[in-house]
């Protein structure tokens, strides 16, 4: 009995250790995904520390275990490997379960393609064919004909739309001879190192100039105030080296440059408060309602020839005194509102709704109206919405909280079943495309030209772990290897 016992607490403290060994692994492949290394990368780490190890343990009496345990360190490429595969398989599950609890959950989708061109829709491979929302093949038309397939709403990513109405001004005689002038110094390195030196010389707030990258959404913006700011080093450089500039000083190509700077500048600020993980589909339309109500001013007050939002334009006018062609910028600036109309046509539809959602004590409030609208996008009976909106609109004790974040929380279940209904709806919607742009950057840096054969199936697994917020159950991936490694044990006997 003794030694029974005794040989039972040997097995158990083997165990024991070996689950803790086990978390180790765990841990350190979790840490080398999360920050996009490759699965080579365990090795090197293994190597560096007992490179390291033996003067940072130097005085240490128990070196010699320290070294040994290192040294019995899992992080070959093939272990590493397949603790990535388990830990992205338990994030799965972590998320499934998340996902049962929900009532209702919204979807983001977006392709594009990685190193090898291979189409990448987060994150499911395609062949690259038909687009997302092509009218008869898509894949929002695809899901919408399959009778299987939820009743579900779609709407283009508020972000892209963004960005695709500032494309409609008339830029081409401005970015093509800015452009074609930056690169001219940025992309021969003789050129670009005289530049940058000529910019320390003068004590320049700047230290090289931008290029212009048509697919980033802020490049624009910035590439034209870093040119307009830079202008005069720019001007004084062409000179030194012969080339011709008269363009650069001709007033009507500037006034047209500082005009583009400001507005662009202002569609910059939009966009990046349209950025950001945790914006919701009401905040994103306040913000694209908010700016359109800026373009109406800023052509009231261009039409005065009031330049206070348009500070490189004003200092252009208040330096060269000239007159401003205020009917071209007014024109200009009404062709971006009226893109904005039309790209927001089909998310305007939720607006009304959105309104009395964010306020639904308003007086302005018409309830057979905003009945009939909820019902008629969501598919529900427009009777039952009334008698709640009636109901809702007489609650004290609701409207004392009305300016609280989680007011509809505070709404029963059984009372207004149909209103919070309809709220966890709107709350639950991607309003953007954000987090498959921010899954992209990091697909980029997993499958590189050095990773080009990393397969479909593991650029999942190391996309996931780089973009979860999810932490692993450490303890379960134990217990699961555990079992395997038993099953294994008593197969082989």
């Amino acid at each position: 009995m003794g030694n029974g016992f005794f040989f039972y607490n040997v097995e158990r403290q083997v165990n024991m250790f070996d689950m803790s060994n086990n978390n180790i692994h765990n841990k350190k492949s979790h840490v080398l995904a999360k920050n996009k290394k490759s699965f080579q990368t365990g090795e090197i780490v293994k190597q560096a520390f007992l490179e390291g190890a033996d003067a940072l343990f130097e005085n240490f009496k128990n070196k010699s275990e320290i070294l040994s345990a290192i040294n019995d360190l899992q992080l070959s490429r093939k272990t590493v490997t397949r603790r990535v595969e388990s830990i992205g398989q338990n994030l799965v599950e972590i998320l499934k379960q998340d996902i049962k609890e929900c009532v209702y959950f919204s979807l983001q989708f977006d392709e594009s393609t990685d190193i090898t061109d291979a189409a990448q829709l987060f994150c499911i491979t395609t062949d690259g064919a038909p687009a997302m929302i092509g009218k008869n093949n898509g894949f929002i038309a695809l899901c919408k004909n399959d009778n299987n397939f939820p009743n579900f709403i779609t709407f283009h990513c508020v972000i892209h739309q963004q960005a695709l109405c500032g494309k409609i001004l008339n830029t081409s005689s401005i970015m093509d001879i800015a452009f074609k002038i930056a690169n001219s110094i940025r992309s021969r390195s003789l050129q670009r190192r005289l530049f940058k030196l000529q910019l320390e010389e003068n004590d320049s707030q700047h230290c090289d100039l931008l290029l212009h990258t048509d697919v980033r959404w802020l490049s624009r913006g910035k590439f034209l105030e870093r040119f307009q700011c830079l202008l005069p080093e720019i001007i004084e450089f062409l000179k030194s080296r012969g080339d011709n500039y008269d363009c650069l000083t001709n007033n009507t190509w500037l006034q047209n440059l500082a005009f583009l700077t400001d507005i662009t500048a202002h569609l910059n600020t939009l966009n990046v408060e349209l950025q950001g993980k945790d914006g919701t589909i009401i905040e994103l339309l306040s913000s694209i309602n908010g700016f359109k109500s800026k373009l109406i001013l800023f052509k009231s007050q261009l039409n005065e020839s009031k330049l206070n939002n348009f500070p490189n334009l004003k200092d252009f006018f208040e330096k060269q005194k000239c007159t401003v062609a205020v009917e071209i910028y007014c024109s200009e600036v009404e062709k971006v509102y009226n893109e904005f109309e039309r790209r927001f046509k089909d998310i305007q539809k939720l607006e009304p709704i959105i309104t009395f959602m964010s306020f639904p004590f308003s007086e302005t409030n018409n309830i057979e109206n905003i009945s009939t609208q909820i019902s008629n996008f969501f598919d529900m009976d427009s009777t039952k919405f009334e008698s709640e909106i009636i109901k809702i609109k007489s609650d004290i004790f609701l409207k004392a909280r009305g300016s609280e974040t989680n007011f509809w929380n505070l709404l029963s279940e059984e009372k207004y079943p149909g209103l919070r209904n309809v709220a966890l709806q709107i709350h639950s919607y991607f309003g953007s495309t954000y987090l498959c742009e921010t899954a992209f950057s990091h697909m980029k840096m997993i499958k590189t030209e050095f990773r080009s054969t990393l397969s479909d199936d593991h650029l999942e697994q190391c996309l996931r772990l780089a973009v979860s917020n999810y932490s692993p159950d450490y303890d379960q991936l134990v217990n699961d290897m555990q079992c395997y490694t038993s099953t294994m044990s008593k197969s082989t006997k």
